[in-house]
């Protein structure tokens, strides 16, 4: 019989989910889905009702821990967002008020960056046009609707959640510490969090998710002419990367936008940020 899961990692997006998931489902206690489910940020999805959700589980009934992994969970208001439900916190509350959270969180910087690097590379945004631009120019509407600037907004988001769910019901990670710097112990503290088998060997804690193919050759062609994107992709490996990174001015002012922030974050969460998190 299929059941409602036990956790779920919610996010934020570009922020190492898909990393822990695949972490995740090597372990033998843990049962979750190949893909994200989407149930309840999207209209058309949390329409079809739970036992749609349900279904999704169905290969479950040995494993002691049952979890899901949508990184839009996090965007609970999901304000700007096109598609996007605007009480998704709510709605995981109704159907899980017991459930366990797991978030992830990257300087809200590096993760802006990295959802541009992520719309141009699934063709979803024209790679002619320049980083600046888009994050801090003439261009930046063409961004509205993904969640770019909005989703970095982790003390109003985590504290929306926190406002529904038991503190313990939450597990804050970083990208920087506990998924590049120091992938073992985190996977440990996840393993506590959940209470499974801490001593299990993960494989893999090197490897890389999402990669951003930035030969500008490639991308171009995906978006402009997509018939000729197998071609490109050969001589885009014999070809230098074009590294698609703002500059100094622009990094600075997305500093600017998420100081306040994050100062209530680290207050909230009572520590330090992590180094990489502080302006130059």
């Amino acid at each position: 019989m299929a059941r409602l899961p036990d956790f779920l990692i919610i996010g934020a997006q570009k922020c190492g989910t898909t990393w822990l998931a695949a972490m995740l489902r090597q372990h033998p206690e843990v049962y979750m889905p190949d893909r994200e489910i989407h149930f309840f940020d999207k209209a058309g999805n949390y329409e079809k009702g739970i036992d749609w959700y349900v279904r999704h589980f169905a290969g479950a009934e040995d494993r002691n821990r049952v979890g899901e992994k949508t990184p839009d969970y996090f965007w609970a208001d999901g304000r700007g967002g096109e598609g996007h439900l605007s009480d998704v916190h709510r709605h995981i509350h109704r159907h899980l008020p017991h459930v366990k959270l797991i978030v992830t969180l990257k300087n809200p910087v590096d993760r802006a960056v990295s959802a541009v690097k992520h719309l141009i590379r699934t063709g979803r945004i024209s790679p002619l046009h320049r980083m600046d631009d888009l994050l801090a120019g003439g261009k930046s509407a063409l961004l509205d609707g993904f969640g770019v600037f909005e989703v970095g907004r982790f003390f109003t988001l985590l504290t929306a959640y926190l406002n529904l769910f038991k503190r313990d019901q939450i597990l804050v990670l970083f990208f920087e510490e506990d998924i590049v710097q120091r992938p073992n112990e985190g996977l440990q503290k996840v393993c506590a969090f959940l209470d499974i088998d801490d001593a299990f060997r993960f494989s893999g804690l090197a490897q890389k998710v999402n990669r951003f193919d930035a030969c500008k050759l490639h991308l171009i062609a995906r978006y402009y002419f997509p018939f000729l994107s197998p071609l490109t992709s050969v001589l885009g490996r014999l070809l230098p990367e074009s590294d698609y990174l703002p500059g100094e001015p622009v990094l600075q002012h997305l500093h600017g936008l998420y100081h306040e922030e994050n100062r209530k974050l680290f207050d909230l969460l009572d520590r330090e940020p992590p180094e990489s998190w502080l302006a130059t």
